[in-house]
């Protein structure tokens, strides 16, 4: 597995599979860190999500895309959870050194 060297001095991996994104965004979700744009809490009145539903789908949702590395360092990837007949879809981006921010909820 390739790594690249953080500031910190911590090395990342350059790919993460599916499973290691879920794992990982549920353990930070767990533990409280998450952080949400500005953009998905204006987009979850709008469609009313609840900050609680779009938590549930960190936690017990699944990555529904492969994670990809972005240029500012944070694996990005969409996260999908069916309940009750209905499907939310949450484009997040991963800091696996600090926290899960949430970008937008569908």
């Amino acid at each position: 597995m390739k790594v690249t060297l953080t500031a910190s001095g911590t090395t990342l991996p350059r790919r993460l599979s599916r499973q290691q994104a879920k794992n990982e965004t549920r353990r930070l979700a767990e533990a409280g860190h998450v952080s949400f744009t500005r953009h998905v809490l204006e987009r979850g009145v709008e469609r009313n999500i609840s900050t609680s539903q779009m938590l549930a789908c960190l936690i017990k949702g699944d990555v529904v895309t492969d994670p990809w590395l972005s240029d500012k360092g944070h694996f990005r990837f969409d996260m999908a959870r069916h309940r009750r007949g209905e499907e939310l879809t949450l484009a997040v981006a991963l800091d696996v050194e600090r926290d899960v921010v949430v970008i937008t909820a569908y």
